[in-house]
């Protein structure tokens, strides 16, 4: 979060928050069930809960509960565009959209938009790339508008995705392999 470092505790259902300068422990703020990915939209951070189908905002400065939105079932990724936060829900197939600022679902969006088991999920600056590990696809989607940008191939199994800049990284747990788009 610029001052912090937030890591999910998927056992304890908690979220441990160090000091990034010397890692000396700062709080654990109580989420939902077995959390699972994390993302900040500047001011929040927002914690997938694998478990319970929600996600848990948490204010950045202190830790304390803001909302608990609802999504799909099993999410696992999320990511934040500038203004929406995008849940990977593996699943039901499902990708939900949900506004930053009050934490309302936007859309839901699914086949042919988004692939078989999306699990994971990274902003460009455009374009979210939706990791989907059941088709060994990565779907690419305009944040502006929701558009289908591209459905591109990648390795077996993918599950991992990071973007350095210019490029996206994504693991593919499958056959041992990184594909670069």
């Amino acid at each position: 979060d610029g001052e912090n470092i937030w890591a999910i505790c998927y056992d304890s259902d908690t979220v441990s928050v160090l000091r990034a300068s010397d890692g000396s422990h700062v709080m654990t703020p109580t989420v939902g069930n077995n959390p699972l990915g994390i993302a900040f939209d500047g001011v929040n951070m927002w914690v997938v809960n694998q478990g319970d189908g929600t996600v848990s905002v948490l204010r950045a400065s202190d830790g304390s509960h803001v909302m608990t939105p609802t999504v799909g079932s099993l999410p696992n990724g999320i990511a934040f565009d500038g203004a929406n936060m995008w849940v990977a829900n593996l699943l039901d197939d499902t990708v939900s959209v949900i506004r930053a600022a009050d934490g309302a679902l936007v859309r839901t969006l699914s086949s042919p938009t988004v692939g078989d088991e999306p699990v994971a999920i990274a902003f460009d600056g455009a374009n979210m790339w939706v990791v989907n590990e059941s088709d060994d696809t990565v779907s690419i989607i305009r944040a502006v508008d929701l558009a289908l940008v591209a459905t591109v191939p990648v390795g077996d199994q993918p599950q991992g995705i990071a973007f350095d800049g210019a490029n996206m990284w994504i693991t593919n747990f499958g056959d041992n392999t990184v594909s670069k788009r």
